[in-house]
């Protein structure tokens, strides 16, 4: 009887090993399902993200054959008739030497769709380069606010981020060009740090001059940088805004002078 007693506990122990090692090797195939279904997703949104870069480079390196680029001289000749067939809303074309913004620009009665859309109407997280609704057309107003997305790729509006973080980039890159169907600027830098999304520097109406001096010394007293480039309640400025983060609401600015090509 002992011997049998013994091959019982025996046989009850290996069924219960058995069992221990089928309920393991369930726990350790959903552990390495769930792995891969979480490496599958992060995959596809990884290659979803680099397939809207490539996307919004391509539509831009297209659009650029509409702007012939003069590298030497900072020019760009825009074809703005071609431009307006693809866009009509296309008001400008911005560029900053030795930088990746050389876009057009485009301006609508709304802030939201040109977040998310190329000039061509296509959906596209890059989105295009856009001015405030607010803001009064052909940069006419004391101060226009443009805006452009903060890529991870660098590309949009990312290099706003060197005038406040790398205090040798504004020696190299001390103004834009802007250039529009009645006329061609350089926008000289005069002022650039890290605002609130809600910001006076935003501030676009002004009823007089000083109103609109009181708005530059904000500006003057705001500022990273050191310049002598000097701006009066006369002259018409443009603020160039992106977001510091996705997350949250602190915006990198640069503020130019808006100076007519002799």
């Amino acid at each position: 009887m002992a011997e049998i007693e013994s091959g019982a506990d025996t046989n009850n122990n290996n069924n219960k090993k058995k069992k221990k090692l089928t309920a393991g090797g369930v726990v350790y195939r959903i552990v390495v399902v769930a792995l891969l279904a979480v490496m599958a997703v992060s995959g596809f949104r990884v290659a979803k993200t680099y397939y809207g870069y490539y996307t919004a480079r391509q539509e831009y390196k297209k659009v650029g054959e509409l702007a012939d680029f003069d590298p030497d001289m900072l020019t760009v000749n825009v074809d703005w008739e071609a431009l307006h067939e693809i866009n009509p809303e296309v008001c400008a074309w911005l560029l900053l030497g030795d930088s990746i913004i050389n876009y057009p620009v485009a301006q609508t009665d709304n802030n939201d769709k040109y977040l998310h859309h190329l000039i061509d109407g296509s959906y596209n997280f890059s989105g295009t380069i856009f001015v405030d609704c607010s803001s009064l057309p052909n940069f006419e107003g004391f101060n226009t606010v443009v805006y452009g997305h903060h890529m991870k790729d660098g590309s949009m509006f990312a290099p706003l981020q060197k005038f406040i973080t790398d205090p040798s980039y504004y020696e190299g890159h001390k103004q834009f060009e802007l250039f529009t169907p009645d006329g061609q600027y350089h926008l000289q830098v005069f002022a650039a740090f890290v605002t609130d999304a809600s910001s006076d520097v935003y501030n676009q109406h002004f009823s007089n001059d000083s109103q609109r001096q009181a708005h530059l010394d904000r500006l003057f007293s705001y500022n990273y940088l050191s310049t002598d480039v000097t701006v009066g309640p006369d002259d018409h400025i443009v603020t160039l805004s992106t977001c510091v983060d996705a997350e949250g609401t602190a915006r990198y600015v640069v503020i130019c002078k808006m100076v007519p090509w002799n």
